[in-house]
């Protein structure tokens, strides 16, 4: 869905304006759950922290940008995160010409998960060589290499992690949380330790929304299927999710705009307006002829032959 999302955008952007085009961003669900005692994959985490970063600089600037598209899973949807606010504080901008302690900024580094290795080369982890810092930010495609002379950061320069050779010079950089669900795992452990019984306050991608979000649903029945499946899994007030009866009362009680798209009976699909509560403010039942959904999917890097598309 999100490689096939992305091409018909694509194609139905200006291609003479690329910057008109908003690449979708594809918010997964983690692999393993909390019991299984694994982190899930950086990459996954990765892809999370996009996402979620996408949507808090749109609604910082939603006037100069175009509102982010997002793919994600049913299972993704149920998984808790940070709180807008709180992961927003755990994001920080360096700038060519600040000035700060690099040993500060590994310590403020490590309690974001960070790991400390001699030499880095995957994602969310750092190195500290004496005047040199390099950290690998979840939301950068490139490592970066910090140059300090005393306290005052004199170059931000992207490397390769396998040559560890330098890239391309930038002014500022984005750092944010080097993890996500360990981070989370943390804070509740800790909370427990201490014999706190007031449950931390987390959020999930729906809280990162605007309130008129358009939201279109695939095959709803299929999805609460693999929801309720999905909850055989967790123990019940498992406070790393948000159960398939608290997510539906969310969507309910938000403004968001809603939609289904469905296999119609005759084969095909069509999309209609979710049924109350669930409606949009106005809308229509739309059934194309469509054959096969298969018929209509992006042919890879070019546009579909004029009869396949006519058909």
């Amino acid at each position: 869905m999100h490689q096939d999302l992305t091409t018909w955008l694509q194609w139905f952007s200006n291609q003479e304006d690329l910057s008109s085009f908003s690449q979708p961003y594809f918010y997964p669900a983690w692999e393993h759950l909390p019991h299984e005692a694994k982190l899930p994959h950086a990459d996954v985490i990765s892809e999370r922290l996009e996402t979620l970063m996408a949507l808090l600089r749109w609604q910082s600037d939603p006037e100069n940008q175009a509102a982010p598209v997002i793919v994600t899973t049913i299972q993704a949807l149920m998984q808790r995160t940070f709180e807008p606010d709180d992961l927003q504080g755990r994001v920080r901008t360096l700038k060519v010409g600040d000035i700060i302690d690099p040993l500060d900024l590994v310590e403020w580094l490590e309690d974001q998960a960070y790991e400390p290795e001699a030499k880095v080369t995957q994602k969310g982890e750092i190195a500290l060589r004496g005047g040199i810092l390099d950290v690998f930010p979840l939301s950068s495609p490139w490592p970066v290499r910090l140059e300090f002379f005393g306290d005052e950061l004199e170059s931000i320069r992207y490397f390769q992690p396998e040559s560890q050779l330098t890239r391309d010079r930038v002014e500022k950089i984005e750092l944010t949380p080097g993890g996500e669900f360990g981070i989370i795992k943390q804070q509740i452990e800790k909370n427990e330790k201490a014999g706190n019984s007031m449950l931390i306050s987390f959020s999930n991608i729906l809280d990162y929304l605007p309130r008129d979000a358009c939201i279109l649903d695939t095959e709803p029945l299929a999805l609460q299927e693999a929801a309720e499946h999905y909850m055989e899994q967790i123990p019940e007030d498992d406070p790393y999710f948000m159960d398939w009866h608290g997510l539906l009362k969310r969507l309910n009680d938000g403004d968001f705009k809603r939609a289904e798209l469905k296999e119609a009976d005759e084969g095909g699909s069509f999309i209609e307006d979710s049924p109350e509560p669930m409606s949009m403010d106005q809308g229509m039942e739309l059934h194309p002829d469509l054959e096969s959904m298969e018929l209509y999917r992006p042919l890879g890097d070019r546009r579909p032959e004029a009869h396949i598309a006519e058909k």
